[in-house]
């Protein structure tokens, strides 16, 4: 399997089923047929890459106003199910981040590269480690501590984000704040800076 309930369950295990399909027509008898690890994931796994460019401004106390983002994705030889994959990373984008205009972008370039498949958190991954990216840029550009331009940014209860979720409403529990404030409480995050 690629990567939990994704990955090779997705799409992939049809490689796996017709080989044994193929030996069992043959054979006239069930047939049963195991991968290892290393095999599975040289046939179907690995992230798609994605590279996410934007232009982000910021006040000078690190509060963002607005992004532009453009995500190119690479899904290999072919697009298949990686269209989800993309999907899910510019509804992501944002994070936990609040902008106040937030454009996405998103840019299919096919190569001649195996096709990758889903893996956990299906292109999540690579759109929360690019909005925290920015966070860091705009932290540097302004001088200030990530975490306290982080925490500036993070949305409220009651704010909407890019999708017209609205945090705290239909089932939309919004607790990062409150996490964020005991796990720093908890590794005694100011004593340790």
């Amino acid at each position: 399997r690629g990567g939990g309930g994704f990955g090779a369950k997705t799409l992939r295990q049809t490689l796996t089923a017709a080989a044994a399909a193929v030996a069992a027509r043959t054979l006239q008898r069930s047939v049963r047929l195991h991968l290892d690890r290393d095999q599975d994931q040289a046939m179907v796994a690995g992230r798609e890459p994605m590279h996410f460019h934007y232009k982000v401004s910021a006040d000078s106390a690190g509060k963002v106003g607005g992004l532009d983002l453009s995500v190119d994705m690479d899904p290999g030889w072919f697009l298949g199910d990686a269209v989800r994959e993309l999907s899910s990373a510019m509804a992501s984008s944002d994070n936990c981040y609040k902008f106040q205009h937030f454009v996405a972008r998103r840019n299919v370039a096919t190569t001649h590269t195996p096709h990758a498949t889903t893996m956990r958190a299906p292109g999540k991954m690579q759109a929360i480690l690019a909005s925290d990216v920015i966070m860091e840029h705009v932290a540097r550009a302004t001088g200030m501590p990530l975490d306290q331009v982080q925490e500036r940014n993070m949305y409220a209860l009651g704010d909407t984000t890019p999708i017209g979720d609205q945090l705290g409403r239909e089932g939309f529990n919004w607790t990062v704040p409150k996490l964020w404030k005991q796990i720093k409480d908890s590794a005694k995050f100011e004593e340790r800076k």
